[in-house]
Parts: structure tokens; C-alpha cells; sequence
């Protein structure tokens, strides 16, 4: 017969100690797990980094050859006929992005009789609903979608919103009003640079040239030459990133022209996420309604603390969302005589 002896009992662990022990299995995953997500952003950023230095070179290469900028879109005023929108800067650079036979698929749309050149190739099948350079990998609200993470630089334009005067609260820092034409602010918010036409165009009809632009490129064209950026090409935004999701880009297409395909730096960057999405926004939610152009229309990223931006000499730096706001309109203006000093 086998007596059991009390000296062969093999010491447990307590309930107190495995609770001690999974709580730091638990914190060691948590740790691992922000690690690993940190380094996964880290990458994330510096794609989205490497895409717009592709881009800002593509548009380098697109005014060796015409001499200007490429036509940051072609398209009609709201509420204007004929209706036509025959596409933007991304759609003018594919040949320069090693997309020239797509390019040509798409041109005799655009060269034809089509009013909307770019809806009509879309439903076609000859534009694909996305391009994998367009898209931020940050970003997880595009999926696939038809949209750009990628926008151009109006600078500091005026910019009317959808939700009346009162729910404009960065439409002083273009220095007007978003009256037509724009009245000009005495004294300025911001010396160097004049009032101008909301959302780089006149609602009257009047054509636009480079002069009524503040950036380097305007939604409605024209053409803007590097020439012109006379505070220097390292000192002016070219390019930006965006998330088309909070503003009304969501409803259009990378290859379209706007809404969205360029925008103002008048709005800071990261603003509060405007993602109210019902038709009521006006009423109930104007300053986070994604169609009140004066607060969606900015330059966002999920990136933490900031943007990347493209310059115009072909650089890309990361901008801080807490860049002196000043600072961030002269980044903007292509010629407003005031050379920024930031880091």
C-alpha cells in the first residue's frame, strides 16, 4: 500500500499569482501590439511620402513639357451649362507616371463630344476604379473606392461654404470676404497677399488667369508656371495629402475634376473631422457637415501630428498640424514676398 507523504505534494501556483502573471503576459502583448503599430505607421508615412515625391515629379516633368503646371481641373461651373468635367491634375500627369497607354485609352473621351469625359470612360471600364499611387495606405476609409488620397495646393484662396456666412470661420485668412467679387479685409489678418475668387473661380462666369490664384494650382485651371512662384519653389506647396471621406470628394472619382482635387490652406491642417454625412447638415452639424467646403476642404491625414507635403522644387516634408498659421498661408502663396521661417 502507497501512503501519500505531504512532502511529495508539489507547490501550486496561487489564483493572486496567475492573475499577476497574465496581467503582465497582457501588458508585454499590449506593448508589442503598439510597437508593432507603430512601425507599421512609420512605413505607412513614408509611402505616402515616396508617392507624393512621385507625383510632384511627374508634374515637374508634365511643365518641362508644356511649359506650365497641369490644369488642376477642367470643368464646369456649379449650376452652369453645358455640364462637362474632362478631368484633373492626376488624370493630366499619367503619363508621366509610367500610365501613358491608359492615358491614351482616356483621350479621345476627352478630345470628343462627351460632357463628362471622365463618368462616361468610368462607366466604360476604361478607368480603373483606383491606382495604387494615389492611395495612402493610412487611410482605411477608401477600400475601393474611386478617390485619391493626393491633392493639390490652391494656397491661401478664398473659400466659400454651403452653410452661409456664419459657418465661413476660416474665411478670413485669405484676407476677403466670399462675396463676388471677394471684398478685400482692412486691415489684412495676414500681410502679402490679396483677397480672391472663392474656391479659385468666379460664380458669374468671368474667366480666371494665374493672378486671381494664390497656390500653384486652381480648380478650374489656368495653368500656373513655376516662374511664378517667385518666393522661391522650396518655400511653396505643391502638393498634399487628403482624406476624400470628410469632404465632398467622397462622391467623385481620381481621374475627375473637384470637388476636392485642390484645395485651400486657409483651413488648419488635421480641423476637426467633419464627417456628418446626412443632407441636413446645414442645421444640425454645420461646422462637421463633409459639404461645407469652408471646414471640409483641408489638407488631413491619419498620420499622427501632421501632413505630408510635396513642394515645389520636388521635396516632401512632413508639416506639423501645429505649424504657426501664418506660417502655413506663406507655405501656400506662391508670391506673397514673405519667406517663412520654419523648421
Amino acid at each position: 500500500m502507497t501512503r501519500f507523504h505531504p512532502a511529495d505534494k508539489r507547490p501550486g501556483f496561487t489564483l493572486t499569482e496567475l492573475l499577476v502573471v497574465i496581467a503582465i503576459i497582457a501588458i508585454l502583448i499590449g506593448l508589442l501590439l503598439a510597437a508593432v503599430q507603430k512601425v507599421r505607421e512609420a512605413a505607412n508615412r513614408m509611402k505616402c511620402a515616396n508617392q507624393l515625391r512621385q507625383l510632384a515629379f511627374a508634374c515637374h516633368n508634365y511643365h518641362d513639357a508644356y511649359g506650365s503646371l497641369p490644369p488642376g481641373g477642367i470643368k464646369s461651373l456649379p449650376n452652369t451649362t453645358p455640364v462637362y468635367n474632362r478631368g484633373g491634375w492626376t488624370l493630366y500627369v499619367l503619363p508621366y507616371m509610367e500610365q501613358e497607354n491608359l492615358f491614351q485609352q482616356i483621350l479621345p473621351n476627352l478630345d470628343g463630344p462627351s460632357q463628362n469625359a471622365i463618368l462616361d470612360a468610368a462607366n466604360a471600364g476604361i478607368i480603373p476604379p483606383k491606382l495604387p499611387y494615389l492611395r495612402c495606405p493610412s487611410d482605411p476609409d477608401l477600400l475601393d473606392r474611386s478617390l485619391t488620397n493626393y491633392v493639390a495646393s490652391q494656397g491661401p484662396q478664398c473659400w466659400r461654404g454651403n452653410c452661409a456666412e456664419a459657418y465661413n470661420p476660416n474665411q478670413k485668412y485669405c484676407n476677403g470676404t466670399s462675396d463676388e467679387p471677394p471684398q478685400p479685409l482692412n486691415p489684412r489678418t495676414y500681410p502679402g497677399y490679396d483677397a480672391s475668387p472663392t474656391a479659385g473661380r468666379f460664380l458669374d462666369g468671368r474667366p480666371l488667369n494665374a493672378s486671381h490664384l494664390r497656390g500653384m494650382f486652381g480648380a478650374y485651371g489656368p495653368p500656373i508656371p513655376f516662374s511664378s512662384a517667385t518666393d522661391g519653389l522650396g518655400n511653396t506647396l505643391l502638393l498634399g495629402e487628403n482624406l476624400p471621406n470628410l469632404n465632398q470628394s467622397r462622391d467623385g472619382h481620381w481621374a475627375g475634376a473637384g470637388p476636392g482635387r485642390a484645395l485651400s490652406t486657409i483651413i488648419p491642417i488635421n480641423s476637426p473631422a467633419t464627417d456628418y454625412l446626412e443632407p441636413d447638415g446645414c442645421t444640425a452639424a454645420p461646422l462637421r457637415y463633409f459639404a461645407n467646403a469652408n471646414v471640409a476642404d483641408g489638407f488631413r491625414s491619419r498620420h499622427p501630428g501632421g501632413v505630408n507635403f510635396a513642394f515645389a522644387d520636388g521635396s516632401v516634408r512632413f508639416v506639423s498640424q501645429t505649424i504657426d498659421h501664418q506660417t502655413f498661408q506663406y507655405l501656400g502663396c506662391r508670391s506673397d514676398g514673405e519667406v517663412p521661417n520654419w523648421p
